[in-house]
Protein backbone atom coordinates (compact mmCIF):
# COMPACT_ATOMS: atom_id res chain seq x y z
CA UNK A 1 0.00 0.00 0.00
CA UNK A 2 1.47 3.54 -1.02
CA UNK A 3 0.96 6.70 1.48
CA UNK A 4 0.00 9.37 -0.21
CA UNK A 5 2.28 11.96 0.15
CA UNK A 6 1.56 14.56 2.79
CA UNK A 7 1.26 18.25 1.58
CA UNK A 8 2.75 21.01 3.34
CA UNK A 9 0.26 23.00 4.60
CA UNK A 10 0.52 26.97 3.09
CA UNK A 11 1.36 29.56 5.52
CA UNK A 12 -1.62 31.31 6.41
CA UNK A 13 -1.18 35.66 5.34
CA UNK A 14 -3.89 37.77 5.22
CA UNK A 15 -5.38 39.18 1.96
CA UNK A 16 -4.37 42.22 0.55
CA UNK A 17 -0.52 41.68 1.98
CA UNK A 18 1.97 43.35 0.09
CA UNK A 19 4.35 41.32 -0.95
CA UNK A 20 6.19 43.49 -3.10
CA UNK A 21 6.77 46.77 -4.74
CA UNK A 22 8.10 47.80 -8.10
CA UNK A 23 9.32 51.62 -8.79
CA UNK A 24 8.77 52.90 -11.99
CA UNK A 25 11.16 56.39 -13.47
CA UNK A 26 9.54 59.63 -14.17
CA UNK A 27 6.61 58.83 -16.78
CA UNK A 28 7.77 55.46 -17.68
CA UNK A 29 6.04 51.98 -17.22
CA UNK A 30 9.11 49.83 -18.11
CA UNK A 31 10.33 47.34 -15.51
CA UNK A 32 14.01 48.24 -14.69
CA UNK A 33 16.40 45.76 -14.21
CA UNK A 34 17.44 46.81 -10.68
CA UNK A 35 13.59 45.80 -9.88
CA UNK A 36 14.15 42.30 -11.34
CA UNK A 37 14.90 40.54 -7.54
CA UNK A 38 12.16 42.38 -5.94
CA UNK A 39 9.58 40.70 -8.30
CA UNK A 40 11.71 37.30 -7.67
CA UNK A 41 11.38 37.85 -4.11
CA UNK A 42 7.24 38.65 -4.51
CA UNK A 43 7.12 35.54 -6.78
CA UNK A 44 8.28 33.28 -4.10
CA UNK A 45 6.15 34.96 -1.46
CA UNK A 46 3.32 34.80 -4.06
CA UNK A 47 4.11 30.61 -4.88
CA UNK A 48 4.39 29.84 -1.40
CA UNK A 49 1.28 31.86 0.00
CA UNK A 50 -0.55 30.08 -3.21
CA UNK A 51 -2.84 32.67 -3.43
CA UNK A 52 -4.06 35.20 -6.50
CA UNK A 53 -2.19 38.48 -7.34
CA UNK A 54 -3.50 42.16 -7.48
CA UNK A 55 -1.43 44.61 -8.73
CA UNK A 56 -2.12 47.87 -7.98
CA UNK A 57 -0.34 50.72 -10.00
CA UNK A 58 0.17 53.83 -9.14
CA UNK A 59 1.90 57.59 -10.25
CA UNK A 60 2.93 60.88 -9.02
CA UNK A 61 0.99 63.70 -8.89
CA UNK A 62 2.43 65.15 -12.09
CA UNK A 63 0.02 65.12 -15.66
CA UNK A 64 -3.78 64.71 -15.66
CA UNK A 65 -6.09 62.29 -13.80
CA UNK A 66 -6.79 60.63 -17.12
CA UNK A 67 -3.09 60.04 -18.03
CA UNK A 68 -2.11 59.12 -14.45
CA UNK A 69 -4.72 55.91 -14.42
CA UNK A 70 -3.49 55.27 -17.99
CA UNK A 71 0.23 55.31 -16.91
CA UNK A 72 -0.66 52.99 -13.52
CA UNK A 73 -2.68 50.83 -16.10
CA UNK A 74 0.13 50.69 -18.07
CA UNK A 75 2.89 49.87 -15.32
CA UNK A 76 0.81 47.09 -13.17
CA UNK A 77 0.68 45.51 -16.91
CA UNK A 78 4.07 45.62 -17.30
CA UNK A 79 4.74 43.81 -13.71
CA UNK A 80 1.96 40.99 -14.83
CA UNK A 81 4.02 40.05 -18.23
CA UNK A 82 7.01 40.17 -16.09
CA UNK A 83 4.96 37.57 -13.31
CA UNK A 84 3.90 35.35 -15.92
CA UNK A 85 6.77 34.76 -17.82
CA UNK A 86 8.38 33.59 -14.07
CA UNK A 87 5.84 30.83 -13.78
CA UNK A 88 2.56 33.21 -12.10
CA UNK A 89 -0.40 32.43 -14.00
CA UNK A 90 -2.15 35.28 -15.30
CA UNK A 91 -5.55 33.90 -15.05
CA UNK A 92 -4.38 34.42 -11.31
CA UNK A 93 -3.20 38.29 -11.54
CA UNK A 94 -5.74 40.71 -11.98
CA UNK A 95 -4.41 44.94 -12.22
CA UNK A 96 -5.86 48.24 -11.16
CA UNK A 97 -4.89 51.55 -11.24
CA UNK A 98 -5.44 54.17 -9.00
CA UNK A 99 -3.26 56.95 -10.89
CA UNK A 100 -2.46 59.47 -8.49
CA UNK A 101 -5.35 58.78 -5.81
CA UNK A 102 -3.47 56.56 -3.38
CA UNK A 103 0.02 57.96 -2.56
CA UNK A 104 2.22 56.70 0.38
CA UNK A 105 4.16 59.41 0.48
CA UNK A 106 2.81 63.61 0.18
CA UNK A 107 5.79 65.82 0.68
CA UNK A 108 6.67 67.90 -2.34
CA UNK A 109 9.89 66.10 -2.96
CA UNK A 110 11.72 63.91 -5.42
CA UNK A 111 12.13 61.19 -3.03
CA UNK A 112 8.54 61.44 -2.39
CA UNK A 113 7.19 61.47 -6.02
CA UNK A 114 9.91 58.36 -6.49
CA UNK A 115 7.80 56.12 -3.74
CA UNK A 116 4.48 56.76 -5.77
CA UNK A 117 5.62 55.80 -9.00
CA UNK A 118 4.95 52.07 -8.29
CA UNK A 119 2.80 49.15 -8.64
CA UNK A 120 1.75 47.38 -5.01
CA UNK A 121 2.05 43.28 -5.55
CA UNK A 122 -0.38 42.30 -3.12
CA UNK A 123 -1.67 38.88 -2.54
CA UNK A 124 -5.47 37.82 -2.34
CA UNK A 125 -7.72 35.32 -1.90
Amino acid sequence: MQTKPVEKPKPHVESGTIVGQVYFDFDKYNVREDMQSAIDEAVKKVQEYGMKVLLEGNTDEFGTGEYNFALGNKRGLSVKDVLTVKGISADNIKVVSFGETKPICQEKTKECYHKNRRVDIKVVD
